[in-house]
């Protein structure tokens, strides 16, 4: 399992320093830990914030990104939000190109 601070996952994904902390602020990263004052992500965390960027930067906004990532990591099978929905169907469709 590969291990990385912040900063080097913000260096090497390319990935903005404040979609990190984004990111950390949803809670929603329940393997980051912090070792020695720095926070460190594994290969789970890295590809959830690889999916965070790809929604990013498919026109998502932060509040979409956030629920389709809720979403993603709960229990419930069935989304209760119909933006959610389509924005998942837009997902499917731009994945199979």
């Amino acid at each position: 399992m590969r291990q990385m601070t912040k900063e080097e996952a913000s260096q090497h994904y390319l990935i903005p320093m404040d979609i990190l902390d984004e990111y950390e602020s949803w809670g929603l990263c329940s393997t980051v830990k912090q070792v020695m004052g720095q926070w460190q992500y594994d290969d789970q965390d890295l590809e959830r914030l690889s999916t965070i960027m790809a929604l990013h930067d498919m026109g998502f906004t932060a509040d979409e990104v956030e629920s389709y990532m809720r979403l993603l990591l709960s229990d419930d099978p069935q989304p209760r939000d119909t933006e959610i929905s389509l924005k998942l169907l837009e997902i499917e469709q731009y994945v199979q190109m």
